[in-house]
C-alpha cells in the first residue's frame, strides 16, 4: 500500500505566511495611525485639570454662599412653621375611639384601645380611672399606627391599692387637630 503525500505543501506555507503578514500589518497600523479607535490621545490641553483652589474666597463667592444659606434657612423656617401650626388654628376633627380589652387579671387592670383612623401622627392617650369620693388614677401612653387604624400602646393599672366596686374608665385621645373620647364602667374585685 502506498501513502499519497500532498505536493502542495509549499503553497500552503506561503499562503499562511501572507495571511500572518497581512494581520500583523493591520494591527500595527491600528495602533500607530491617529485616526484609529486604538490610537492613544497624548494631547490633553483641552481637558480641565482636576485641582482644588485653596485660596481665600472672593467677595463674590462669599456673597453667593451667604445668599444660599439665607434662602435655605428661610425655607426651613417656613416648613417648620407650616408643620408646627398651633392646634387652635386648625379645625378639630373627632375620631372614634373604642376599648378593645377591659379585663382584670389578678391585681392588674388591662386596658387596650383602638383609634379608628391612622393619621401617621403620634398622639397621646390619657387614661383616667375614677370613682366618686376617691382619688383618680391617671396614666398616659403614646399611640402607634397599625396601618388603617392606630392603638394606644396599652395600660396596665395596678388596682391592688384601689377599693373594689364600680369604677369609670375614660380614655382621651389627642393628636394635633384630632380628638376622641370613650368612657366605660368596670367592676374591680
Amino acid at each position: 500500500m502506498r501513502i499519497l503525500r500532498n505536493k502542495n505543501h509549499k503553497k500552503t506555507l506561503i499562503i499562511i505566511g501572507i495571511v500572518v503578514l497581512a494581520l500583523s500589518g493591520t494591527a500595527a497600523a491600528a495602533l500607530f495611525i491617529p485616526a484609529s479607535p486604538f490610537a492613544v490621545n497624548k494631547d490633553t490641553s483641552d481637558q480641565p485639570e482636576n485641582t482644588v483652589n485653596y485660596d481665600k474666597p472672593t467677595a463674590e463667592q462669599i456673597e453667593a454662599g451667604n445668599t444660599a444659606k439665607e434662602e435655605f434657612i428661610k425655607a426651613q423656617d417656613e416648613k417648620d412653621a407650616a408643620e408646627n401650626t398651633p392646634e387652635d388654628s386648625a379645625p378639630v376633627t373627632t375620631v372614634g375611639v373604642s376599648i378593645a380589652t377591659l379585663a382584670q387579671q389578678g391585681s392588674t387592670l388591662q386596658i387596650r384601645t383602638i383609634i379608628e383612623e391612622s393619621t401617621g401622627i403620634v398622639g397621646n392617650c390619657t387614661l383616667t380611672l375614677s370613682r366618686t369620693g376617691y382619688d383618680s388614677v391617671v396614666q398616659t401612653a403614646p399611640t402607634q399606627s397599625q396601618g388603617s387604624y392606630s392603638v394606644c400602646q396599652g395600660f396596665d393599672v395596678d388596682v391592688s391599692t384601689l377599693d373594689t366596686g364600680s369604677w369609670t374608665v375614660k380614655i382621651d385621645y389627642t393628636a394635633k387637630s384630632r380628638t376622641g373620647t370613650i368612657q366605660k364602667g368596670v367592676m374591680l374585685q
